[in-house]
């Protein structure tokens, strides 16, 4: 309907009031019409506007990045992505090589962006910076064009670093920044589970350093401060404390442990000992855990501190309380060599008792609500250390090498002590690479072992001690390791020199020392087998033959002094006469070289030895006793003839 025929069916105004009313109500229509349509014409104008701008920017930066993006305050806009890449790699590169700063308290480093090999992937960032104003959405293109023009575009710095070169010189600032955080702890003190509290660390943030190095060599800055960040502990005091009453209340009470007809009383003290700590995300099944009051759940943002029967505490604890009378022994298997040859006396294996069954079975009796509280022991099979699969796989086969020296049986100490020590280390298996001490194998050759004292050499004097004669078993040992072609790394000559030995290849020992060492470096292990009788000990190492040749050039003297003459007057001895008491020997400095050979010839190593002995004085007695004269024999006395007197 028309306004004029709206305006027919109204009614008539009455009074001028009325007219007055509609007049201004038509006014204020009309005015809302013509601000519409300016409203309308502005918009429109600046659609246009903004369509012109689009279309020019469009046509102007046709091929190249949108003015107003940037990467970090470096302009790229109105350039093509090859002149953008070409000046952003020569703008980034200038602050390259300038030293930065890092300052941590009263320390500080000068490190430059080259220094951690700091690279600028200016492919990607010009790749980025071209995607601006260019997004699929024509709207959000057309948007971020606009925008651009009155607020920058940044595009982010695309940097990497040289993790090695950031390590050298990071290491150096984590020195002082980094402290390692310290968990707090359950420790056993007089039967009491105290818990400590441990402590939170610091750490360096790498990453964050390397960026503000670069953002401040590009942006004109001098220093910057090393960012560091708290590196949390996991187990605070709360959650030890919380482990320490656990593990308390669980062994306060006596569990009785039986087997068969036997039973031990297992008091709190042991029970206590049992008791381990381990962190809730480094558990296994197998492990007896004590349940922790009002325990939450395992995940990892809630690690807590668990007590833990340990096993291997058992085993080391509990165990050895049972004794023989539970199970028996397993039996290791051995070697027996005769005639070069080695045979395998195959293993045993024993029955004893589980330690982890009764670990947990503990466990279990020390939270339980019964009065009493015991536990069952169970056995299981157990494998000796060196099964005869073991002792195959080791590959010891043959004689290696042999040495045997001789002595005088006349010495019962010597020829105990020599036995005894040649027994000590009988049947001893070296690998590869580990190191053969004597010492460290036998111990001390004391008088508790049934070492007797007998001569000696010590400090270059010839004497007596409880062990004297081992020596010989160690020169013995010494020549068989040279003939083997293993390393010898540790050997001493004796002070004086011994002429029943071949020059330079005695060896002496004691205790702590001087000591013997060799290294296995043959491929395979080495099993050394001693023997010995009344007159001879013999040290033999047996494994894979290396096909190694082993020579010994002979041994010479560098140096010699021929024992120096001592000349002692003795009373006793008739003047003019003369014994010696003591025949003396020379000394000096020996030397020998060991070539190990292949069997192609090609060297494996050469190793020259080196002895120092030295001089035993010949001491001569010297009498001195006066020689009296010969007495004249004493004539017979004269019979006197008795005169008869008269009177």
């Amino acid at each position: 309907m028309t306004e004029s025929a709206q305006q027919a069916q109204r009614p008539r105004a009455t009074t001028r009031d009325e007219y007055r009313r509609r007049r201004q109500l038509q006014q204020q229509v009309k005015l809302k019409k013509i601000r519409r349509q300016r409203i309308l014409i502005s918009v429109a104008i600046v659609l246009a506007v903004l369509v012109m701008m689009v279309a020019i920017d469009l046509v102007g930066n046709a091929g190249k990045i949108h003015n107003g993006v940037e990467v970090d305050g470096i302009a790229l806009g109105g350039k093509t992505p090859a002149k953008a890449r070409a000046y952003l790699t020569s703008e980034l590169h200038r602050g390259q090589d300038k030293p930065i700063k890092v300052t941590y308290g009263q320390q500080s480093w000068q490190i430059s962006p080259a220094d951690l090999g700091v690279k600028y992937d200016t492919a990607q960032m010009v790749s980025d910076a071209w995607k601006i104003g260019r997004e699929s959405n024509i709207f959000k293109a057309t948007t971020m064009r606009i925008i651009s023009y009155f607020h920058p575009q940044t595009v982010m710095l695309q940097i990497d670093s040289d993790p090695a070169k950031e390590s050298t010189l990071y290491d150096k600032i984590t020195i002082v920044t980094n402290k390692s955080p310290v968990n707090a702890s359950v420790t056993l003190k007089d039967g009491t589970f105290v818990a400590s509290g441990g402590s939170d660390g610091t750490a360096l943030q790498k990453q964050t350093l390397t960026n503000l190095i670069t953002y401040a060599s590009l942006g004109g800055q001098k220093t910057v401060k090393a960012p560091v960040e708290i590196a949390h502990r996991t187990i605070d005091l709360a959650k030890a404390q919380l482990a320490a009453k656990t593990a308390q209340d669980a062994t306060k009470d006596m569990i009785a442990a039986q087997y068969q007809d036997k039973t031990w009383q297992l008091e709190p003290k042991v029970l206590s000992g049992l008791i381990i700590f381990k962190l809730s995300n480094d558990l296994d099944k197998n492990m007896a855990q004590l349940k922790l009051e009002n325990q939450k759940g395992d995940t990892p943002s809630d690690i807590t501190l668990v007590p833990i029967v340990g096993s291997e505490n058992v085993a080391k604890s509990v165990i050895p309380l049972l004794g023989a009378t539970v199970g028996t022994a397993p039996v290791d298997a051995s070697f027996q060599a005769a005639n070069g040859e080695v045979t395998i006396i195959p293993s045993k294996n024993g029955l004893g008792a589980d330690p982890v069954k009764l670990a947990n079975e503990l466990a279990t009796q020390m939270q339980s609500t019964t009065a009493t509280k015991k536990v069952t022991v169970v056995t299981h099979e157990v494998a000796p250390a060196l099964t005869t699969a073991k002792a195959q796989a080791l590959g010891i086969k043959e004689r290696i090498s042999t040495y045997t020296t001789y002595f005088s049986g006349g010495n019962k100490a010597r020829l105990t002590n020599i036995t005894l020590m040649a027994k000590a280390f009988d049947g001893t298996i070296v690998m590869p690479g580990k190191t053969f001490s004597l010492n460290g194998t036998v111990g001390e050759a004391n008088a508790a072992k049934g070492y007797q004292e007998a001569g000696a050499i010590v400090d270059g004097q010839p004497t007596s001690q409880v062990g004297g004669g081992i020596c010989q078993v160690n020169t013995t040992l010494f020549n068989a390791a040279l003939f083997a072609g293993v390393r010898i790394t540790e050997r001493t000559n004796h002070s004086l020199f011994i002429s029943s030995y071949p020059l330079g290849r005695d060896a002496a020992v004691s205790w702590p020392s001087p000591d013997f060492k060799f290294v296995n470096s043959l491929d395979h292990a080495i099993l050394i087998v001693t023997s010995s009788s009344n007159s001879s000990v013999t040290v033999s190492f047996y494994g894979m033959d290396p096909g190694y040749t082993v020579e010994l050039g002979p041994a010479s003297w560098l140096s010699h002094t021929q024992a120096p003459e001592q000349r002692v007057n003795d009373p006793t001895l008739p003047a003019g006469t003369e014994k010696i008491k003591q025949p003396g020997r020379g000394g000096g400095r020996v030397t020998f070289t060991q070539t190990v050979k292949r069997a192609d010839g090609s060297i494996v190593f050469t190793k020259t030895f080196v002895s120092n002995y030295k001089t035993e004085a010949k001491i001569i007695l010297v009498g001195t006793k006066p020689v009296s004269a010969t007495p004249a024999p004493t004539p017979a006395p004269t019979p006197t003839k008795t005169a008869n007197s008269t009177r």
